[in-house]
């Protein structure tokens, strides 16, 4: 709902990147910026966009994506392996993104190795907005401090004291006492989940 898309801008707006996964891009072609109105802005920095990092280890998104516009490709990073094509690293470079190989795990981007590299930056409050694939291998390698689920009402099972999180084939137990708080909203359920 219309409450839950503020609420995401807000979370963007404080953060000092946020990073989605090749599918998102693929399904979405988001454009990743923090879209509010000016009095609802940051008053630390009201101006300033996060940067926009893409996880596609293989090198597979679009040349045609939002991402590479003009306007969007030079606050963009495509974190991606030696497995995409140079071809298409140059190609992404031409544009204005910037391409950062990092190591692999098992074939895909090497997750610690990526965060690493945001802090070095000094970009620490990181926003992951999903897919599913990076959400889940984020969680599995013990790298989230906390999680905004935005849901609909009808898609949550609260079982015996645990939300059961499930992604293709496999399912996450979730204690409740880390669940923070639950907001509920006209058309959505926002769950605040704590790992520290």
């Amino acid at each position: 709902g219309e409450t839950a898309r503020r609420w995401v801008h807000q979370l963007r707006d404080v953060s000092d990147a946020i990073v989605v996964g090749a599918n998102t891009v693929i399904a979405d072609d988001p454009d990743l910026t923090v879209r509010l109105p000016a009095e609802e802005g940051s008053p630390c920095r009201p101006a300033r966009q996060p940067l926009r990092v893409v996880v596609a280890s293989r090198g597979r998104l679009p040349l045609a994506s939002r991402l590479f516009s003009p306007e969007l490709a030079p606050g963009t990073v495509i974190a991606t392996t030696t497995a995409a094509d140079p071809e298409w690293q140059r190609q992404v470079r031409d544009r204005g993104a910037e391409v950062l190989v990092l190591p692999d795990c098992a074939g895909r981007v090497d997750l610690r190795a990526l965060l690493v590299e945001l802090g070095r930056r000094e970009r620490m409050a990181v926003l992951v907005e999903g897919g599913g694939v990076l959400s889940a291998a984020l969680l599995q390698a013990g790298l989230v401090d906390r999680v905004c689920a935005f849901l609909a009402p009808k898609i949550i099972f609260l079982l015996f004291g645990h939300v059961t999180m499930i992604h293709r084939r496999r399912s996450f137990r979730l204690n409740s006492r880390w669940i923070d708080c639950i907001h509920f909203m006209l058309h959505d359920i926002i769950f605040v989940i704590n790992f520290w």
